[in-house]
C-alpha cells in the first residue's frame, strides 16, 4: 500500500495511531476542525453578511458550466458524504461505532493520525480520482490510500495499490501545473526550490557505482526538487527523482556542468522561470544568481528573515510528503514506481492544500 501497510491501532484522545500514512506523528492535525466543510457559528454570520452584497454581483456574473469546481466546492457540497467517508475509515482502522461516539474532533483526529489527511480531503481526492476514472471501486481506492486492517493476501493487495497509484499519479497534469498566471507582474520572488532526499533500495547493476549513495541516511537514496510558490499554496512543479548524489543545481539546470546548455533538459527549472524573477533557495543553489536568489551577508535583517521564513515554509511541505510511509520508509520498488508514488502523494498533498489546509504565511 502507498502507506507502507504498516497498521496500527489509535491510543487515546490524542489519535495516537502507531500505523497508517501517518503513524501518529500528525494526530493534532483534527484540533482546527480539518473535516475541511464544517462552518463555525461565526463564519455563518460572516456568510450571511457577505450574501447580501454578492447577490446583485452574483447575478450579473455569468458562471461556464464546463468549469470544473474546486476542491473546497466539491467537499463543502458533500458534507454528510464526508462525514460518512470519515466514519467508514475509523472503522478500517478498528474504531467500531462505539468506539466512534465522541467529539467530532476526536474523530478528526484519529482519521488524521491514521490516514495523513482529512476526511474532506480524501473524499475531494476521490471525487476527483472517480470523474477520471468512473469505474474504480471505493474499496480499492480505501486499500491503496489508506491502510487498514485488510486481511486480502499481499499477491491481491499489490496490483490494486499500484494501479491506484499510477490513476493518482495521473491526476498531477491538473493539480501540479506551473502557472504563470499566479504571479503578479510587480512580484520579484516568485517561489523557492530545494531537494528532499527518500532511501530507496540500490537499483541492481553490473557496475553499481556511488550515484545512488545519500550521504543524509548513508545508504542508497534518491533526489526529488519540489518548487511551491511564495504567496500561494500550490506545488509549481516536480523534478526526479535522481540518483541521490546528483547535486541541486544540476537539476534546476537540466544539465550537468561540463554539458552544452544547447544539451540541456527544456523542461528544467531554469527555463519557466521568467526573466526579471527569481526564486529563494539555500546556497547549494547559488550557481545561478540570475534566477536564484540566496541569503547573503549584505543582505538587510528583513530580507534575511523574508528568506529564512521562505525556505521554512518548504521544509513543511516536505513534512507533509514524508507522513506517507511509502516516501518516509525506504522504498523497495523500482524508480518508475517511485516517481509514480511521489506523484500520487504530490496529488493528495495540493488537493488538502486546495481544502484550506494551506502552509503558513511568509
Amino acid at each position: 500500500m502507498m502507506s507502507g501497510a504498516r497498521g496500527g491501532r489509535g491510543r487515546g484522545r490524542r489519535g495516537r495511531g502507531g500505523g497508517g500514512q501517518q503513524g501518529g506523528g500528525r494526530g493534532g492535525r483534527g484540533r482546527d476542525g480539518r473535516d475541511g466543510v464544517a462552518l463555525t457559528s461565526s463564519s455563518r454570520r460572516d456568510n450571511n453578511r457577505a450574501a447580501g452584497s454578492q447577490r446583485d454581483a452574483s447575478q450579473q456574473r455569468v458562471k461556464k458550466t464546463t468549469d470544473k469546481p474546486r476542491a473546497t466546492e466539491l467537499v463543502a457540497a458533500n458534507h454528510h458524504a464526508v462525514r460518512q467517508l470519515r466514519s467508514q475509515g475509523l472503522h478500517f482502522a478498528g474504531f467500531n461505532d462505539k468506539r466512534q461516539q465522541v467529539s467530532e474532533r476526536t474523530n478528526n483526529e484519529r482519521f488524521s493520525a491514521f490516514y495523513g489527511v482529512s476526511a474532506g480531503t480524501v473524499l475531494a481526492v476521490f471525487i476527483k480520482l472517480k470523474q477520471r476514472y468512473p469505474n474504480i471501486k471505493e474499496r480499492d481506492f480505501f486499500l491503496a490510500v489508506m491502510s487498514g486492517r485488510w486481511t486480502d493476501h499481499e499477491d491481491t493487495i499489490a496490483p490494486k495499490w499500484k494501479r491506484i497509484a499510477e490513476q493518482l499519479a495521473s491526476l498531477a497534469d491538473e493539480s501540479i501545473v506551473f502557472d504563470d498566471k499566479l504571479f503578479a507582474d510587480d512580484e520579484i520572488f516568485l517561489l523557492t526550490v530545494d531537494g528532499v532526499n527518500f532511501t530507496c533500495n540500490e537499483p541492481r547493476a553490473k557496475n553499481p557505482g556511488p550515484q545512488n549513495y545519500d550521504h543524509k541516511s548513508n545508504s542508497a537514496g534518491s533526489n526529488s526538487s519540489l518548487i511551491c510558490t511564495i504567496k500561494h499554496n500550490k506545488i509549481l512543479h516536480i523534478a526526479g527523482p535522481f540518483p541521490a548524489s546528483t547535486s541541486e543545481i544540476q537539476r534546476f539546470r537540466g544539465r550537468k556542468a561540463k554539458e552544452k546548455v544547447d544539451s540541456a533538459n527544456r523542461n528544467a527549472l531554469i527555463f519557466k522561470i521568467p526573466d526579471g524573477k527569481r526564486a529563494v533557495a539555500d546556497s547549494g543553489m547559488k550557481g545561478e544568481p540570475s534566477k536564484i536568489s540566496t541569503t547573503r551577508g549584505g543582505h538587510a535583517p528583513e530580507t534575511k528573515k523574508f528568506f529564512s521564513r521562505a525556505k521554512a515554509r518548504q521544509e513543511t511541505l516536505f513534512k507533509r510528503f514524508k507522513d506517507f510511509h511509502v516516501l518516509k520508509y525506504r522504498f523497495r520498488h523500482n524508480i518508475d514506481l517511485h516517481k509514480r508514488c511521489l506523484l500520487a502523494v504530490a496529488v493528495i498533498v495540493q488537493i488538502d492544500m486546495d481544502c484550506g489546509n494551506g502552509l503558513f504565511d511568509v
